[in-house]
C-alpha cells in the first residue's frame, strides 16, 4: 500500500454514497481529513474481527467483502459483497462497538480515500448538519449490506447442501 494526503476533489467526494446531499462546503471541511492509498490485487486493505479505525471510499478498482463461516467440519471464506466506484467500505469506524464486520480485499488495482473515523466523529460533532446527512446516508447503506449478506450466506448455504448430497 502506497498512502498520500489525498487529491481527492470536492466533486468527487459528492459523488460518493456516504456523502450524498452534502453541499460543497461540507464536502470541502471532509475533504481535509482524507488520505489517498493504493493496494495492489490480492492485498488485504483490513481483517474481520480488528478494531476499525478509517472509513474508506472506492476511488477506483474493486474491493470484495469477505467472512469466516465456521461449518461444522471446517472454516471458509465467502465473499458477500463487492464494493464499485463511489461506495464506502469500513464504516464499523463511525458505529460502536468499532470492530470490522467482514475483510476487505482487492481484486484488481485499486485507488481508496480514507478518513480516520474518530476526526470524522468529530467533525460531526462540530457540524451536526453534516453528521445527520452522512449517519442517515450510512444506515440506508448497512441496510443494503444487511440483505446482501444474508443472500450470500444463502447462496453458500445451498452450495453447503449439494456438496453434500
Amino acid at each position: 500500500m502506497v498512502a498520500e494526503k489525498s487529491g481527492v476533489s470536492v466533486w468527487e467526494l459528492g459523488r460518493m454514497d456516504l456523502f450524498v446531499g452534502l453541499g460543497d462546503g461540507a464536502l470541502a471541511k471532509i475533504k481535509r481529513l482524507c488520505w489517498s492509498d493504493v493496494f495492489a490485487p490480492g492485498e488485504i486493505i483490513f481483517i474481520e474481527g480488528t478494531k476499525a479505525t478509517d472509513v474508506y471510499l472506492l476511488v477506483g478498482g474493486q474491493v470484495v467483502l469477505e467472512i469466516r463461516v465456521n461449518g461444522v467440519q471446517q472454516q471458509f471464506t465467502t465473499t458477500i459483497d463487492s464494493i464499485n466506484k463511489g461506495h464506502v467500505f469500513g464504516w464499523s469506524a463511525l458505529v460502536e462497538p468499532y470492530v470490522l464486520t467482514a475483510s476487505a480485499r482487492c481484486t484488481q488495482p485499486t485507488r481508496v480515500v480514507r478518513i480516520n473515523g474518530n476526526d470524522l466523529l468529530d467533525l460531526f460533532e462540530e457540524y451536526p448538519q453534516i453528521g445527520y446527512m452522512v449517519m442517515k446516508n450510512l444506515s440506508t447503506i448497512v441496510s443494503s449490506r444487511l440483505t446482501a449478506m444474508r443472500l450470500g450466506l444463502q447462496r453458500e448455504i445451498r452450495q453447503l447442501l449439494l456438496r453434500d448430497w
